[in-house]
């Protein structure tokens, strides 16, 4: 009688995870080339659809769902966290629940959203800027230093809480907390910060700045335009001054959250052009892989004039689009 009670509680669905959200998540990741420390392909996967996926919602929905270990890669100078595809799949399915739960908690000012692709997402950033910068004489460049490995798991945790129940919070953690094994079998175990490389952290950093700098800036600087990606920050500032202000703020506002500047990519920059003629040091700031800067143009008339507009940094082909797609100057 014990060992039924026992089996019953085991198997009580305590998430209530649709089924819907599992299927999205798997359309999502169909093409993924990734493969994790147990080797399995995602046409492994395919290979017995129907068993997988119900044993990837039967774990998650009663709680039981326990991640295998990310397998440790590097690129370029980043260290990534690559999940097996089932374990991919799972944190999707929860990042999609999720999603939901955020979707009217986050300002139009981000714009890596869940609803945008990524040259979409970009290519509204760089022409928010764009717009912003014809308005605005100054800019200020943000970019936080190695904020994935920065972010305070405790208070993301509690940041979370603010949306999902305890029990989410645990399936979470899990994932926050899981160990890395590296190419030579070694296990590695991260005590601060997120993993990169994974599906749930992008959602999960950006409720974290969304606390620490998003819903600041809607109430102390609530005259200051600004576009988010992620840590790449823009604001618009009517005069130096107050852009230096604002810098002063911005650091004493992050170290709260345990964040730093990157001191490298942050800046201060005029937005020169033929009526802004005042000489400064830094014209120029760079953005999405766009740099924003004074550039010589001709009118209808012929006559050469100075304006101040984004230029594609990038040589690659997929970002033709994007540069065809920015509104005309």
């Amino acid at each position: 009688m014990i060992k039924r009670k026992s089996l019953v509680k085991r198997n009580q669905r305590v998430l209530k995870i649709p089924k819907r959200y599992l299927r999205e998540a798997y359309y999502q990741l169909k093409n993924t080339k990734e493969v994790g420390i147990d080797k399995m392909t995602i046409e492994d996967f395919q290979s017995n659809y129907q068993r997988n996926m119900h044993n990837i919602w039967n774990k998650l929905s009663t709680g039981n769902y326990h991640p295998p270990s990310y397998k440790r890669v590097t690129r370029g100078k980043r260290e990534m966290s690559i999940p097996t595809v089932a374990d991919n799949i799972a944190q999707y399915t929860v990042r999609l629940y999720l999603k939901e739960k955020l979707k009217s908690v986050f300002y139009p000012e981000l714009y890596a959203r869940e609803e945008r692709d990524f040259y979409q997402a970009v290519l509204e950033a760089v022409n928010s800027a764009n717009q912003n910068c014809k308005e605005y004489d100054w800019v200020l460049r943000l970019d936080v230093k190695d904020f994935f490995s920065s972010i305070n798991r405790p208070l993301l945790l509690k940041l979370v809480s603010n949306h999902l129940k305890p029990k989410w919070i645990v399936l979470i953690n899990r994932w926050i907390k899981n160990k890395e094994i590296d190419n030579k079998g070694q296990r590695h175990q991260h005590t601060k910060g997120i993993p990169t490389g994974t599906s749930i952290s992008p959602l999960l950093a950006d409720l974290y700045l969304h606390y620490a700098f998003d819903s600041w800036m809607k109430k102390i600087f609530s005259d200051v335009p600004f576009e988010r990606y992620v840590d790449d920050i823009v604001c618009h500032c009517k005069s130096e001054t107050q852009a230096q202000n604002l810098l002063l703020r911005t650091q004493k506002r992050l170290s709260i959250y345990r964040l730093q500047l990157n001191k490298e990519k942050t800046n201060i920059a005029y937005c020169k052009d033929n009526k802004r003629t005042a000489t400064y040091h830094t014209t120029s700031f760079d953005f999405l892989r766009f740099r924003f800067q004074a550039r010589k143009v001709k009118s209808h008339e012929g006559k050469e004039k100075l304006i101040f507009s984004p230029q594609k940094m990038s040589q690659r082909n997929d970002y033709k689009a994007m540069k065809n797609g920015l509104t005309k100057l």
